[in-house]
């Protein structure tokens, strides 16, 4: 049985296209909230160590990211985030401080460099950031390498332009916004200039 010195309880079963995640609760005295994430499949414990590895990482960093609780070989304890998901404000066409706090969140991320390369989310569906006491904090990082800023960019930018209600004024609002945001954050921290060429501002 998962984390019996815990003492958890399920409280709800969250979307999740690849593992089970749900939300819990610690039968403590103040019945603490959190999340439990058990991995599937024949890479399993290998996915599990991989994504608290790379938390216990990037909450050394700093960096806005879900504290872990406690873990097993398949399963991860981890601390919740009350909030709302990017994936969600975005579909309300909600064009608030989310936006400029999500791309200091990724300049922040990709300011972490290893050769000629930066550390990059990967999976950076909208679905993996909430919005929580006004910062916006990633989750999900099974993913997570070494490679071109602009890949993760570039998925955020299609997420938002695609994902329902796809193609809007707001949508295309949301990304000029995104990317200028991250061009100012990022050339702050590294004291580069991006090319951002790619991208249509």
């Amino acid at each position: 049985m998962l984390f019996v010195r815990h003492n958890i309880k399920i409280v709800e079963k969250y979307f999740s296209r690849r593992h089970s995640v749900y939300k819990v609760e610690i039968q403590s005295e103040n019945k603490t909230p959190a999340v439990l994430k058990v991995y599937e499949g024949e890479k399993a414990a290998a996915l599990c160590r991989t994504e608290r590895e790379n938390l216990e990482r990037l909450h050394r960093l700093d960096l806005r990211v879900p504290q872990v609780l406690a873990w097993e070989e398949r399963a991860l304890l981890m601390e919740f985030l009350p909030g709302m998901t990017v994936s969600r404000l975005a579909e309300n066409l909600d064009t608030g401080s989310w936006i400029e706090k999500m791309a200091y969140w990724f300049a922040r991320l990709h300011s972490v460099e290893n050769a000629s390369s930066c550390m990059l989310k990967g999976d950076a569906n909208l679905r993996n950031f909430i919005f929580s006491g006004g910062e916006i904090f990633g989750i999900d990082f099974e993913k997570m390498g070494f490679g071109d800023f602009r890949e993760d960019l570039s998925e955020v930018c299609f997420f938002l332009l695609t994902d329902y209600p796809p193609l809007t004024t707001e949508k295309d609002h949301m990304v000029r916004r995104f990317l200028k945001a991250y061009a100012k954050h990022a050339t702050r921290d590294t004291g580069t200039v991006l090319d951002l060429s790619h991208f249509r501002l």
